[in-house]
């Protein structure tokens, strides 16, 4: 589904029994290719897009949706030198706890669904920010604030979203994006 500004939106559905409970299952996909220039991610245009959702699967937690998150990641724009602020707007179902912190953008092979070629950093990786800027989450909020962007071009980023229930841990999603620095008015 095309939801603008270049931007395709795919949903993947498949039915699979895990053969039992446990405390991390792995959904993982890799897709080709992330967009040329992003100054974060050496010959970006060559790595696979890759993101991750770990979650429990427990009989005494009861029923779990892993979270939604309502604001696409879509149309990123920051402008030089002043504050840029996304939140993704991830709600649960259920009402379990949210926390938010940063992570690095990923990749991997989209041929293969296991082993060391899958979730590794993505080659040259650093965070989109400077020895004059901060670039940070905030762990309550989801608020995910460049304070500064000094350079126009394309950066990458990814953070995870943990699910909480009863002080365990029952998920992790990731959101990798792209933010585009322009010099606008």
């Amino acid at each position: 589904q095309n939801i603008g500004n270049g931007t395709l939106k795919n949903i993947y559905k498949y039915t699979y029994t895990y053969p039992a409970a446990a405390l991390s299952y792995k959904v993982s996909v890799a897709i080709p290719n992330r967009n040329e220039g992003v100054l974060n991610i050496t010959r970006s245009v060559e790595v696979p897009f890759y993101v991750e959702t770990v979650f429990s699967i427990n009989a005494g937690l009861g029923q779990n949706s892993t979270p939604l998150l309502l604001n696409p990641a879509v149309d990123l724009t920051a402008v030089v030198g002043q504050p840029f602020i996304h939140n993704p707007n991830a709600v649960d179902a259920e009402g379990d706890s949210l926390a938010y912190r940063l992570s690095v953008s990923k990749t991997g092979d989209e041929n293969i669904c296991s082993g060391l070629s899958r979730g590794t950093m993505a080659p040259g990786f650093t965070q989109p920010n400077d020895s004059l800027s901060t670039f940070t989450i905030n762990a309550r909020t989801g608020d995910l604030i460049w304070n500064v962007p000094r350079q126009v071009g394309k950066y990458n980023c990814a953070f995870i979203i943990e699910e909480w229930r009863n002080g365990v841990k029952i998920s992790e999603t990731v959101r990798d994006m792209q933010i585009e620095v322009k010099d606008l008015d």
